[in-house]
């Protein structure tokens, strides 16, 4: 078997013989073997594409959350319907699997939690700013923060906050 150097170590342009570059036949099919019994073992995470996210190092994913925090702070983002992990991986020009990677190793929870904390902190900060959202209506509010349906934003609240939305204007307005 012929192996082609790209550089580096085999140098450009180079042929090289695996016999050659590992040794004796035995140690070629001692590696083949490990290769195999390798596959094997991991048949199941490769197959799923689990194997297929690139483990990230501590510093390089530091860096991806540090873009994920700061791209949170536009609250139109995150408040959009329409917002999602796409939205948030083009914003910060990343792939999406990093970001969901990042997002569950960093924060303890999927994209979608993640999203729904934010969520309900803006709805917390609206429900106190009477001034400007006093007209709307709970409901409202969870639309005007990206979520839909009142029975989710008031299932979300209770999750995030530990209390509902109607029992935190009740205690806001006192």
């Amino acid at each position: 078997i012929d192996v082609m150097g790209q550089g580096g170590i085999l140098g450009i342009g180079q042929v090289f013989h695996l016999e050659e570059l590992l040794g004796s036949d035995e140690c070629i099919d001692s590696l083949v073997k490990d290769i195999l019994t390798h596959y094997e073992d991991n048949r199941q995470q490769i197959c799923t594409g689990k194997a297929m996210i690139v483990a990230l190092t501590r510093k390089i994913g530091i860096k991806i959350y540090q873009k994920i925090l700061e791209a949170m702070r536009d609250v139109d983002m995150f408040c959009s319907e329409s917002f999602s992990l796409q939205v948030l991986a083009d914003r910060i020009v990343e792939r999406p699997r990093y970001v969901s990677q990042v997002i569950n190793e960093r924060y303890g929870g999927n994209f979608p939690s993640f999203v729904n904390e934010y969520r309900i902190r803006e709805a917390c900060r609206r429900i106190m700013d009477q001034e400007h959202y006093g007209q709307l209506s709970l409901a409202g509010i969870g639309e005007s923060v990206g979520i839909k349906s009142r029975s989710q934003f008031s299932s979300i609240f209770k999750k995030v906050v530990g209390m509902t939305a109607a029992e935190y204007l009740r205690e806001a307005k006192k």
